[in-house]
């Protein structure tokens, strides 16, 4: 039995026409309606909601039967699919998230989240990210950029000459990757126009020529390589990037780092304290101003010294300061780096 569509079912649609937002707050699908016995659980929810709107969303009759299989290491022949990828809870809400997967290999940037009220337990809509244009060959089981066919003696070939010294690999694994040429490198570092040219963006590593047999807008399997690699007036940094397994052409590469743009005033707190000692737990939270008995740079100068000595240990943030804006704040960009530092180490300028 499909979700009955009425008034109190809002769908948003992409310009293809299917369904990427469901939102139904005033008409939830409850534990009760799904048929389901025992204690109710929002993994169980979320499976039983997913068969309720698999035609709305214009999903194959296959997609949701290995909803409990886990995501493989190496090429299965599987078709494309959805899996299981986490649960994540509040104290009144919760989400189950698919990945989607072809070959049991998982899409990035893919899937269907579910949303919920834990109190009672109901589903209150989705997200739909399911790439529909997935359709690629199954890769050669001798293909010669598989993970375990990529180390350290091999990586540098992936680079022009001289790019990858001392490159330390992480992790390895599989992906499907839609490959999109204006997302190759990072758009920060491209030219600009003169008015912001001296706006420094992150760090890249150059890249050879794709070959002719890569092409926009298609999917590739690809095998994500994490290393850590130092750079002059950098230091180490955390890296990422796509290598097509067949060809061993980089697709995409990022250095692994947050930056995040922010306008400061004389005597705003922020401009009192604009770093702190990041979340050792997570990573990925944006820098935050801490509080106002702290002393802090209270004039440009006073931050071109704050940002060069970092008075904190463990995790840490610098910024430099970019171009005012129209009502005269001074805006500063905030890069987050993920090794520890030694009390009062100096760092060399950002800019």
């Amino acid at each position: 039995m499909a979700l009955e569509v009425t008034h109190d079912v809002q769908i948003q649609k992409d310009d293809e026409g299917r369904a990427r937002q469901l939102s139904h707050p005033l008409r939830p699908f409850t534990f009760s309606e799904s048929g389901l016995e025992g204690i109710p659980s929002p993994r169980a929810l979320a499976d039983q909601y997913l068969q309720q709107i698999q035609s709305l969303i214009n999903l194959p009759a296959t997609a949701t039967g290995n909803l409990s299989f886990s995501l493989e290491s190496v090429p299965s022949d599987a078709g494309m699919d959805l899996r299981f990828k986490e649960e994540k809870k509040t104290s009144d809400s919760a989400a189950v998230t698919y990945a989607q997967a072809r070959f049991g290999i998982p899409v990035w940037n893919a899937g269907l989240t579910v949303r919920m009220r834990t109190q009672p337990l109901e589903v209150t809509g989705a997200a739909n990210a399911v790439h529909y244009d997935l359709e690629l060959p199954e890769p050669s089981r001798n293909a010669a950029y598989l993970p375990e066919k990529i180390d350290g003696r091999n990586l540098p070939d992936l680079f022009p000459p001289g790019v990858i010294r001392d490159a330390s690999i992480n992790k390895r694994r599989l992906w499907i990757y839609k490959f999109d040429p204006d997302e190759r490198i990072d758009h920060e570092v491209r030219a600009k126009p003169p008015s912001v040219a001296f706006e420094q963006g992150p760090p890249t590593l150059p890249l050879f020529p794709l070959p002719p047999s890569i092409k926009p807008a298609q999917h590739y399997v690809v095998t994500e390589v994490l290393f850590t690699m130092a750079l002059p007036n950098w230091g180490k940094l955390n890296w990422r990037t796509f290598v097509e397994v067949e060809t061993g052409a980089v697709l995409y590469v990022r250095v692994c780092r947050q930056w995040q743009c922010v306008s400061l005033r004389p005597g705003d707190l922020a401009w009192r304290r604009v770093f702190r000692a990041c979340d050792r737990r997570r990573a990925g939270r944006s820098a935050r101003a801490g509080s106002p008995e702290r002393r802090g740079p209270r004039s440009a100068a006073g931050f071109d010294e704050a940002e060069r000595t970092m008075g904190r240990s463990g995790r840490h943030t610098a910024a430099r300061r970019c171009r005012p804006d129209r009502r005269g704040a001074v805006r500063f960009q905030v890069l987050r780096q993920n090794r520890p530092l030694r009390r009062g180490q100096r760092l060399p300028s950002l800019r």
